[in-house]
């Protein structure tokens, strides 16, 4: 290639690199848009940690770039509920949404399924993160007499 077909080409690329960014930039929230979010967002946080417990013992929450979800820690009948679920891929995927759904704090299910829709896998995150509020990461340790 001659040096002035690579020039056209640099260019070309330069020009659609141009074009993605400001796409990008057109599509991103505005930085008020996002302040509100933010501010939504983590006075769901305080409400739920006031009364459910500080985050990582009483809740879990998720950020994603259309709001936060909270989880509480699930009672010892949901977790069992939970647990006992035996079956084929589906019936246990069914057990994490029915989870998730017993622990959601924030946002209502309306919302939540508008995340859901943009991170799929966010259900099998939350299931895991009640798993842990509800003592999966617990040290086991034995006493010496």
């Amino acid at each position: 290639m001659n040096d002035e077909a690579l020039d056209k080409l640099r260019a070309e690329l330069e020009t659609v690199r141009a074009e993605r960014l400001v796409d990008e930039a057109k599509s991103a929230p505005s930085a008020i848009a996002a302040l509100q979010q933010e501010i939504e967002d983590e006075k769901a946080l305080r409400d739920a940690c006031r009364k459910y417990g500080r985050i990582g013992v009483g809740v879990h929450a998720i950020y994603t770039e259309i709001g936060i979800v909270i989880v509480r820690r699930p009672t010892l009948a949901e977790f069992r509920m939970y647990q006992t679920t035996e079956g084929t891929a589906e019936t246990k995927l069914e057990a994490m949404d029915s989870l998730v759904q017993s622990c959601i704090v924030h946002p209502g299910l309306v919302e939540f399924r508008k995340i859901e829709a943009a991170y799929p896998m966010i259900v099998s995150q939350l299931a895991g993160a009640c798993s842990l509020l509800a003592g999966a990461a617990l040290a086991i340790t034995s006493k010496k007499s």
